[in-house]
C-alpha cells in the first residue's frame, strides 16, 4: 500500500514503467493536483482503500514518519514530472 507515496519509493523504481506506475497512483491521491500529497489526501485514498478512516489515519501517520522529511506535513513528488 506504501505504493502511493511516491516521492518515498520513486528512487527505488528504475524502470520508467515503475515510475509511471508510481507517478499514476501519486496523481490519483493529489486531489487538488498541485504536486503535493496533503496529509488530508492520503487519508482520504487510504480510506478508500482500507474502508476505515481510523486505519487509513494510523497507516498515513507512519507514512508520514518515514517519508515527510522537512515535516511540512506534505510529500512532494516533482522529482518525476
Amino acid at each position: 500500500m506504501q505504493s502511493a507515496v511516491l516521492a518515498y519509493l520513486a528512487s527505488h523504481f528504475h524502470s520508467k514503467k515503475d515510475q509511471e506506475k508510481l507517478k499514476e497512483i501519486f496523481q490519483s491521491f493529489d486531489k487538488d493536483g498541485n504536486g503535493l500529497l496533503e496529509k488530508e489526501e492520503l487519508v482520504e485514498g487510504y480510506t478508500e482503500l482500507l474502508g476505515s478512516k481510523e486505519a487509513a489515519i494510523k497507516e498515513v501517520d507512519a507514512i508520514m514518519i518515514q517519508v515527510d522529511f522537512n515535516q511540512n506535513g506534505n510529500i512532494d513528488y516533482t522529482g518525476l514530472n
